[in-house]
Protein backbone atom coordinates (compact mmCIF):
# COMPACT_ATOMS: atom_id res chain seq x y z
CA UNK A 1 0.00 0.00 0.00
CA UNK A 2 1.15 3.35 -1.10
CA UNK A 3 1.76 6.34 0.92
CA UNK A 4 0.20 9.77 -0.23
CA UNK A 5 2.78 12.60 0.09
CA UNK A 6 2.10 15.06 2.38
CA UNK A 7 2.54 18.67 1.88
CA UNK A 8 3.83 20.16 5.11
CA UNK A 9 3.73 23.71 4.97
CA UNK A 10 0.05 23.80 3.39
CA UNK A 11 -0.59 21.48 6.51
CA UNK A 12 1.03 24.04 8.75
CA UNK A 13 -0.59 27.35 7.13
CA UNK A 14 -4.06 25.65 7.44
CA UNK A 15 -3.88 24.66 10.82
CA UNK A 16 -2.44 28.06 11.91
CA UNK A 17 -5.23 29.46 10.02
CA UNK A 18 -8.06 27.58 11.61
CA UNK A 19 -6.62 28.82 15.14
CA UNK A 20 -6.21 32.15 14.20
CA UNK A 21 -10.28 31.88 12.06
CA UNK A 22 -11.06 30.13 16.10
CA UNK A 23 -9.83 33.35 17.93
CA UNK A 24 -11.33 35.81 16.00
CA UNK A 25 -14.68 33.48 16.22
CA UNK A 26 -13.98 33.85 19.81
CA UNK A 27 -12.77 37.57 20.24
CA UNK A 28 -15.80 37.93 18.72
CA UNK A 29 -18.16 36.03 20.27
CA UNK A 30 -16.73 37.27 23.29
CA UNK A 31 -17.36 41.31 22.16
CA UNK A 32 -20.75 40.38 21.29
CA UNK A 33 -21.32 39.10 24.51
CA UNK A 34 -20.10 42.32 26.15
CA UNK A 35 -21.82 44.55 23.83
CA UNK A 36 -24.42 43.84 22.12
CA UNK A 37 -26.88 43.54 25.26
CA UNK A 38 -25.88 46.70 26.75
CA UNK A 39 -29.06 48.02 27.82
CA UNK A 40 -28.86 52.12 29.63
CA UNK A 41 -31.87 53.36 30.96
CA UNK A 42 -33.10 56.29 31.97
CA UNK A 43 -36.46 57.29 34.44
CA UNK A 44 -37.79 59.79 34.23
CA UNK A 45 -37.30 60.25 30.57
CA UNK A 46 -38.17 63.89 31.55
CA UNK A 47 -38.96 65.79 34.63
CA UNK A 48 -38.40 69.25 36.13
CA UNK A 49 -34.78 70.41 36.73
CA UNK A 50 -35.03 69.54 40.70
CA UNK A 51 -36.26 66.04 40.02
CA UNK A 52 -34.29 63.14 40.40
CA UNK A 53 -32.79 60.78 38.05
CA UNK A 54 -32.71 57.06 38.45
CA UNK A 55 -29.76 55.49 35.35
CA UNK A 56 -28.66 52.17 35.03
CA UNK A 57 -26.85 50.00 32.44
CA UNK A 58 -27.61 46.62 32.28
CA UNK A 59 -26.13 43.25 29.93
CA UNK A 60 -22.01 43.91 30.81
CA UNK A 61 -19.48 41.92 31.89
CA UNK A 62 -19.34 40.96 35.35
CA UNK A 63 -16.43 42.86 37.18
CA UNK A 64 -16.00 45.45 33.85
CA UNK A 65 -15.06 48.93 34.29
CA UNK A 66 -17.26 51.39 32.71
CA UNK A 67 -17.44 55.15 32.75
CA UNK A 68 -20.66 56.74 32.69
CA UNK A 69 -20.54 60.39 31.11
CA UNK A 70 -23.66 63.34 31.03
CA UNK A 71 -23.25 66.17 28.61
CA UNK A 72 -25.91 69.38 27.97
CA UNK A 73 -25.62 72.26 26.52
CA UNK A 74 -26.48 75.64 28.43
CA UNK A 75 -28.29 79.34 27.36
CA UNK A 76 -25.10 79.90 25.67
CA UNK A 77 -24.52 76.73 23.84
CA UNK A 78 -21.52 75.66 25.96
CA UNK A 79 -20.89 71.91 26.55
CA UNK A 80 -21.17 71.29 29.72
CA UNK A 81 -19.53 67.57 30.84
CA UNK A 82 -19.01 64.95 33.76
CA UNK A 83 -18.29 61.48 33.84
CA UNK A 84 -17.55 58.96 36.95
CA UNK A 85 -16.46 55.43 36.80
CA UNK A 86 -17.77 52.48 37.81
CA UNK A 87 -17.37 49.10 38.37
CA UNK A 88 -20.04 46.22 36.63
CA UNK A 89 -21.84 44.27 39.20
CA UNK A 90 -21.96 40.23 39.14
CA UNK A 91 -24.66 40.37 37.06
CA UNK A 92 -23.58 42.88 34.91
CA UNK A 93 -25.38 45.89 35.68
CA UNK A 94 -24.69 49.19 37.36
CA UNK A 95 -26.41 52.09 38.65
CA UNK A 96 -25.71 55.55 39.53
CA UNK A 97 -26.71 54.66 43.08
CA UNK A 98 -23.09 52.84 43.05
CA UNK A 99 -20.00 53.83 44.23
CA UNK A 100 -17.77 55.88 41.56
CA UNK A 101 -14.57 55.23 41.88
CA UNK A 102 -13.04 58.61 39.91
CA UNK A 103 -14.06 61.20 37.39
CA UNK A 104 -16.35 64.47 38.43
CA UNK A 105 -16.83 63.08 41.72
CA UNK A 106 -15.78 59.68 43.84
CA UNK A 107 -18.32 58.21 46.12
CA UNK A 108 -21.87 57.54 46.54
CA UNK A 109 -23.71 60.48 44.46
CA UNK A 110 -26.68 59.16 42.90
CA UNK A 111 -26.94 62.71 41.12
CA UNK A 112 -23.69 63.57 40.62
CA UNK A 113 -23.71 63.46 37.07
CA UNK A 114 -26.09 65.72 36.81
CA UNK A 115 -24.78 68.53 39.49
CA UNK A 116 -20.87 68.02 39.15
CA UNK A 117 -21.33 69.04 34.98
CA UNK A 118 -18.68 71.69 33.90
CA UNK A 119 -18.05 73.56 31.36
CA UNK A 120 -14.88 73.16 28.99
CA UNK A 121 -11.42 74.86 30.64
CA UNK A 122 -11.49 77.98 27.91
CA UNK A 123 -15.28 78.63 28.97
CA UNK A 124 -14.77 78.39 32.62
CA UNK A 125 -14.17 81.73 33.05
CA UNK A 126 -16.90 83.33 30.99
CA UNK A 127 -19.64 80.82 32.00
CA UNK A 128 -19.00 79.86 35.80
CA UNK A 129 -22.64 79.26 36.59
CA UNK A 130 -25.22 77.01 34.18
CA UNK A 131 -27.71 78.51 33.18
CA UNK A 132 -30.88 76.75 31.57
CA UNK A 133 -32.37 77.65 28.81
CA UNK A 134 -35.97 79.05 29.12
CA UNK A 135 -37.29 75.81 27.78
CA UNK A 136 -35.31 73.24 29.82
CA UNK A 137 -32.54 70.96 28.04
CA UNK A 138 -31.93 67.54 27.48
CA UNK A 139 -28.62 65.70 29.57
CA UNK A 140 -27.35 62.97 27.36
CA UNK A 141 -25.77 60.00 28.78
CA UNK A 142 -23.53 57.06 27.58
CA UNK A 143 -22.36 54.38 28.78
CA UNK A 144 -18.75 53.70 27.76
CA UNK A 145 -16.24 50.06 28.28
CA UNK A 146 -12.23 50.67 26.97
CA UNK A 147 -13.45 53.45 25.17
CA UNK A 148 -16.22 53.06 23.35
CA UNK A 149 -19.87 53.93 23.61
CA UNK A 150 -21.34 50.87 24.18
CA UNK A 151 -24.95 52.45 25.25
CA UNK A 152 -26.53 55.75 25.57
CA UNK A 153 -29.75 57.31 26.61
CA UNK A 154 -31.23 60.81 27.19
CA UNK A 155 -33.41 62.76 29.57
CA UNK A 156 -35.09 65.97 29.61
CA UNK A 157 -34.76 68.59 32.21
CA UNK A 158 -37.50 71.02 32.42
CA UNK A 159 -38.52 74.14 33.71
CA UNK A 160 -42.07 74.45 33.28
CA UNK A 161 -44.93 71.79 33.60
CA UNK A 162 -48.61 72.21 33.32
CA UNK A 163 -49.85 73.74 36.24
CA UNK A 164 -46.75 75.05 37.09
CA UNK A 165 -46.14 78.99 36.71
CA UNK A 166 -42.41 80.68 36.50
CA UNK A 167 -41.88 83.76 38.14
CA UNK A 168 -38.90 86.06 38.54
CA UNK A 169 -38.73 86.95 42.30
CA UNK A 170 -37.05 90.23 43.28
CA UNK A 171 -35.88 91.03 46.49
CA UNK A 172 -38.87 92.42 48.59
CA UNK A 173 -38.71 96.66 48.64
CA UNK A 174 -41.85 97.75 50.04
CA UNK A 175 -44.52 96.93 52.39
CA UNK A 176 -44.73 94.38 55.09
CA UNK A 177 -42.00 92.29 53.42
CA UNK A 178 -40.09 94.77 52.71
CA UNK A 179 -40.31 96.00 56.33
CA UNK A 180 -39.10 92.58 57.41
CA UNK A 181 -36.32 92.36 54.71
CA UNK A 182 -34.65 95.43 56.07
CA UNK A 183 -35.30 94.45 59.69
CA UNK A 184 -33.44 91.06 59.55
CA UNK A 185 -30.75 92.60 56.86
CA UNK A 186 -27.37 94.20 57.96
CA UNK A 187 -28.49 97.32 58.19
CA UNK A 188 -31.21 95.95 60.76
CA UNK A 189 -31.10 93.77 63.83
CA UNK A 190 -27.53 92.81 62.35
CA UNK A 191 -26.57 96.44 62.71
CA UNK A 192 -28.50 96.97 66.42
CA UNK A 193 -26.74 93.89 67.53
CA UNK A 194 -23.11 95.14 66.64
CA UNK A 195 -23.26 98.60 67.53
CA UNK A 196 -24.14 97.23 71.43
CA UNK A 197 -21.87 95.03 71.47
CA UNK A 198 -19.18 97.69 70.34
CA UNK A 199 -18.53 99.48 73.21
CA UNK A 200 -18.23 96.97 76.11
CA UNK A 201 -15.84 95.70 73.87
CA UNK A 202 -13.70 98.61 73.31
CA UNK A 203 -13.65 99.18 76.81
CA UNK A 204 -12.83 95.72 77.76
CA UNK A 205 -10.04 95.83 74.75
CA UNK A 206 -8.95 99.45 76.07
CA UNK A 207 -8.21 98.51 79.12
CA UNK A 208 -6.30 95.70 78.75
CA UNK A 209 -4.53 97.67 75.75
CA UNK A 210 -3.89 100.42 78.39
CA UNK A 211 -1.80 97.80 80.71
CA UNK A 212 0.48 96.78 77.35
CA UNK A 213 1.87 99.93 76.15
CA UNK A 214 1.42 102.06 79.83
CA UNK A 215 -1.29 104.05 78.19
CA UNK A 216 0.46 105.06 75.38
CA UNK A 217 -2.18 103.15 72.69
CA UNK A 218 -6.10 103.53 72.29
CA UNK A 219 -8.01 101.85 69.84
CA UNK A 220 -11.72 102.88 68.63
CA UNK A 221 -14.35 100.56 66.37
CA UNK A 222 -15.51 102.28 63.61
CA UNK A 223 -18.73 100.80 61.92
CA UNK A 224 -19.50 102.76 59.43
CA UNK A 225 -17.49 104.57 56.43
CA UNK A 226 -17.86 107.46 54.23
CA UNK A 227 -17.28 106.79 50.61
CA UNK A 228 -16.39 109.84 47.91
CA UNK A 229 -19.92 109.37 45.90
CA UNK A 230 -21.25 110.60 49.35
CA UNK A 231 -22.77 107.61 50.76
CA UNK A 232 -22.30 105.47 54.19
CA UNK A 233 -21.37 102.01 53.88
CA UNK A 234 -21.42 99.57 57.02
CA UNK A 235 -17.98 98.44 57.66
CA UNK A 236 -15.32 97.34 60.83
CA UNK A 237 -12.44 99.20 60.66
CA UNK A 238 -9.90 99.55 63.74
CA UNK A 239 -8.46 102.63 64.74
CA UNK A 240 -5.50 103.13 67.36
CA UNK A 241 -4.68 106.63 68.44
CA UNK A 242 -1.12 106.81 69.96
CA UNK A 243 1.10 109.48 70.58
CA UNK A 244 1.46 109.82 67.13
CA UNK A 245 -1.62 110.38 65.74
CA UNK A 246 -4.63 108.23 64.94
CA UNK A 247 -4.14 105.76 62.24
CA UNK A 248 -5.27 102.39 60.90
CA UNK A 249 -4.47 98.91 61.96
CA UNK A 250 -2.55 97.89 59.11
CA UNK A 251 -0.66 100.70 59.33
CA UNK A 252 1.27 99.71 63.05
CA UNK A 253 4.55 97.95 63.23
CA UNK A 254 3.78 94.07 64.28
CA UNK A 255 4.65 94.66 67.80
CA UNK A 256 1.71 97.18 68.49
CA UNK A 257 -0.16 95.49 65.71
CA UNK A 258 0.13 92.13 68.13
CA UNK A 259 -0.78 94.06 71.09
CA UNK A 260 -3.80 96.00 69.65
CA UNK A 261 -4.83 92.09 67.93
CA UNK A 262 -3.96 90.27 71.24
CA UNK A 263 -6.47 93.24 73.51
CA UNK A 264 -9.11 92.61 70.98
CA UNK A 265 -9.29 88.54 71.39
CA UNK A 266 -9.20 88.58 74.84
CA UNK A 267 -11.81 91.17 75.17
CA UNK A 268 -13.91 89.49 72.97
CA UNK A 269 -13.81 86.45 74.79
CA UNK A 270 -14.22 87.53 78.08
CA UNK A 271 -17.70 89.78 76.29
CA UNK A 272 -18.93 86.60 75.03
CA UNK A 273 -18.57 84.23 77.92
CA UNK A 274 -20.32 87.04 80.15
CA UNK A 275 -23.24 87.18 77.86
CA UNK A 276 -23.50 83.78 77.74
CA UNK A 277 -23.74 83.33 81.32
CA UNK A 278 -20.38 81.67 81.87
CA UNK A 279 -16.73 81.53 82.31
CA UNK A 280 -13.79 81.27 79.81
CA UNK A 281 -11.95 78.24 81.43
CA UNK A 282 -8.97 78.11 78.95
CA UNK A 283 -6.86 81.09 77.36
CA UNK A 284 -4.37 80.19 74.96
CA UNK A 285 -1.99 82.48 73.51
CA UNK A 286 -0.08 80.68 70.85
CA UNK A 287 3.17 82.70 69.79
CA UNK A 288 3.80 86.62 68.85
CA UNK A 289 5.91 87.28 71.37
CA UNK A 290 8.87 87.45 69.06
CA UNK A 291 7.80 90.77 67.70
CA UNK A 292 7.67 92.62 70.90
CA UNK A 293 10.64 94.37 72.12
CA UNK A 294 12.04 93.89 75.33
CA UNK A 295 9.91 96.67 76.91
CA UNK A 296 6.66 95.32 75.15
CA UNK A 297 7.59 91.46 75.84
CA UNK A 298 7.62 92.72 79.56
CA UNK A 299 4.37 94.34 79.46
CA UNK A 300 2.81 91.67 77.85
CA UNK A 301 3.75 89.59 80.53
CA UNK A 302 2.37 91.81 82.94
CA UNK A 303 -0.77 91.98 81.35
CA UNK A 304 -1.63 88.20 81.11
CA UNK A 305 -0.33 87.44 84.60
CA UNK A 306 -2.91 90.83 85.63
CA UNK A 307 -5.96 89.03 83.70
CA UNK A 308 -5.32 85.57 84.80
CA UNK A 309 -7.47 85.25 87.71
CA UNK A 310 -10.16 86.19 84.80
CA UNK A 311 -9.55 82.28 83.71
CA UNK A 312 -9.07 78.72 84.99
CA UNK A 313 -5.86 78.28 83.56
CA UNK A 314 -3.67 80.10 80.55
CA UNK A 315 -1.51 78.30 78.32
CA UNK A 316 0.98 80.15 76.12
CA UNK A 317 2.87 78.68 73.51
CA UNK A 318 6.25 80.22 72.86
CA UNK A 319 10.05 79.82 71.49
CA UNK A 320 11.48 82.85 72.99
CA UNK A 321 13.92 81.55 75.55
CA UNK A 322 13.28 84.61 77.77
CA UNK A 323 9.17 83.50 78.42
CA UNK A 324 10.86 80.27 79.95
CA UNK A 325 11.37 81.78 83.44
CA UNK A 326 8.00 83.73 83.70
CA UNK A 327 5.51 81.67 84.73
CA UNK A 328 5.45 79.61 87.73
CA UNK A 329 4.59 75.85 85.62
CA UNK A 330 6.53 75.40 81.84
CA UNK A 331 5.92 72.25 79.70
CA UNK A 332 8.95 71.97 77.80
CA UNK A 333 8.52 69.85 74.79
CA UNK A 334 11.92 68.47 72.58
CA UNK A 335 12.07 66.67 68.98
CA UNK A 336 14.10 63.52 69.10
CA UNK A 337 14.86 60.85 67.00
CA UNK A 338 12.46 59.27 68.52
CA UNK A 339 9.54 61.63 68.40
CA UNK A 340 8.42 64.51 71.00
CA UNK A 341 9.06 64.78 74.55
CA UNK A 342 7.84 66.51 76.92
CA UNK A 343 8.62 67.94 80.78
CA UNK A 344 6.78 69.35 82.95
CA UNK A 345 9.10 71.82 85.02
Amino acid sequence: MSRRPVDRCATTAAAVAAVMAAVMSAAACSGASSTRHVVMTVRPSSGLLDSSVSVSSTGLVPGARVTVTASARDLHGVTWTSSARFVASSTGRLTLDDVSHGGSYTGRDPMGLFDLMAPPAAAAASTPVFISPASGYTVTLHTVVNGRTVASATTRRDSGAAGIISRQLRPATSGIYGELALAFGKKGLQAMIIESVIPELEQEANALLARMTDNRMHLKLETQRDTRQGNTIETLDIKIADELGTRSYELFSGGEAFRANFALRVGLSKLVARRAGARVQLLVVDEGFGTQDAEGLERLVEAIKAIQDDFEKVLVITHVPEMKEVFPVRIDVRKTPRGSVFQIV
